[in-house]
């Protein structure tokens, strides 16, 4: 994934039944989706737009030496936000308006409010917290927190750190859902070339939990690790995520996001049954 703000995120044994029906599988089957999404459905699609939220802040803000002590979005929405309240180390607050502005594709409004305790999150011991208020791409808003703590370098030689959320989502067009939840996620840069941004592999582990506006709670947990890319790809490339929603009629939606393939496109399994759906 590029270094750009926008990259976005979630072990055990994954089951048979998806490793029986992959994405390439599949790839040339993709089917509409209806409007009238079940409830497991929206929870999926909040699980997924937050992790995609998630993964491309994390690509701009621990890429190369320059996107660690980056001071401002670096590629999110450019041309759409104002800045201010900046200081020295990048604290500052990111206004994207409330009328709408079209960037890369996208149309954002909304406030991103950044707050850091150094320059850089190669530091052990460094934090750097973003709030989102009412920042929206596209047709889904986005509310709520997410901090990235550096813990330095492992004992592999590689960054690696936390990364904990708490994310609400809605989408507003044929349906409305609102869907809150919260992800604490380890993560690991693997950076062979040493800061060659395009060799850079970010790997992603753990998962979460949330509601949705009618108390249907759900867990969702990495079961292989979710990578993603510093080669300019703007999504996740491979890794398998598990959603279990335990009082719905279907309890469990299994993601599989490729083996490496630069795409928009995942599998979703539910009851068996293989869809593919888009990131975009």
């Amino acid at each position: 994934m590029k270094n750009n703000l926008l990259k976005l995120l979630l072990v055990g044994s994954f089951p048979v039944l998806l490793f029986s029906c992959k994405k390439e599988d599949v790839a040339n089957k993709k089917m509409p989706i209806d409007p009238k999404i079940t409830e497991q459905q929206a929870i999926q699609r909040h699980v997924v737009n937050t992790m995609q939220l998630q993964t491309k802040m994390i690509g701009a803000l621990v890429g190369s030496s320059a996107g660690k002590r980056m001071s401002a979005l670096n590629g999110f929405g450019d041309g759409c936000y104002t800045t201010s309240n900046k200081d020295s180390i990048g604290n500052m607050t990111v206004d994207f308006g409330s009328g709408g502005c079209t960037s890369g594709g996208h149309t954002y409004s909304g406030i991103v409010v950044i707050t850091r305790n150094s320059g850089s999150l190669e530091d052990a011991g460094s934090w750097l917290n973003l709030e989102f208020q009412s920042l929206q791409i596209d047709s889904i808003v986005f509310n709520g927190t997410l901090l990235v703590e550096g813990y330095g370098t492992n004992a592999s030689g590689n960054f690696y750190g936390r990364v904990t959320s708490n994310l609400s989502s809605g989408v507003f067009g044929l349906q409305r859902y609102d869907i809150s939840g919260t992800q604490v996620l380890d993560l690991e840069v693997v950076d062979p070339d040493n800061n060659v941004e395009e060799d850079e592999i970010y790997s992603l582990t753990g998962g979460g939990s949330g509601t949705n506006k009618d108390g249907l709670s759900f867990t969702n947990t990495i079961t292989t690790a979710l990578e993603f890319l510093g080669n300019g790809c703007d999504y996740v490339v491979k890794g398998n995520l598990h959603i279990n929603t335990p009082a719905a009629p279907v309890q469990d939606t299994y993601i599989d996001y490729g083996d490496g393939t630069c795409d928009d496109q995942i599998l979703v399994t539910e009851n068996g049954v293989p869809r593919v759906e888009s990131l975009d």
